[in-house]
């Protein structure tokens, strides 16, 4: 019950604006720094570029633009002191090896661009053994509480 008022869209829109979701870049690069400054965002999950195919304008744009716009709009989140958390999309049945391979690369990413993290979250608050075991193995925490959120591509 408690998942189905927290995946509201109406109750995200009004009640979850302290708590970012990236998924929209580069189309939303524009609108999400004064969202930010208006709503006062404390925690942004940011999408990751290692998850360039599951942005949602990935046809649109190339890899490379998309990781720029990806490292300009972080950097600035960075300066805000906002909390800056990865998330990464990914199928419960993805093969161990391959699901390892792109949370090490995730975190990576964020790391070699000055943006440490020991949290991670997974699309859609996916739970899997896997992703559980992985995250233990990396040292990494897994952040599977739902919480009240807004996705940046709602904002017109």
């Amino acid at each position: 019950m408690l998942n189905r008022v927290l995946d509201n869209r109406m109750l995200n829109k009004r009640l979850g604006k302290k708590v970012l979701f990236i998924e929209g870049l580069p189309f939303t690069k524009d609108k999400i720094m004064p969202f930010i400054k208006e709503n006062k965002v404390t925690k942004v999950f940011c999408l990751s570029p290692v998850d360039y195919t599951q942005s949602k304008y990935a046809e649109q744009t190339n890899q490379k633009e998309y990781e720029q716009t990806c490292l300009d709009v972080y950097s600035e989140l960075k300066k805000r002191k906002i909390k800056i958390i990865p998330h990464i999309h990914l199928k419960a049945d993805t093969i161990y090896r391959e699901a390892r391979r792109k949370i090490r690369q995730t975190i990576k990413w964020f790391g070699d661009n000055g943006i440490s993290t020991d949290e991670i979250c997974f699309g859609w608050w996916l739970e899997c053994n896997n992703f559980e075991k992985i995250c233990e193995e990396l040292n990494i925490k897994k952040i599977s509480k739902r919480q009240f959120h807004y996705y940046d591509f709602w904002k017109k």
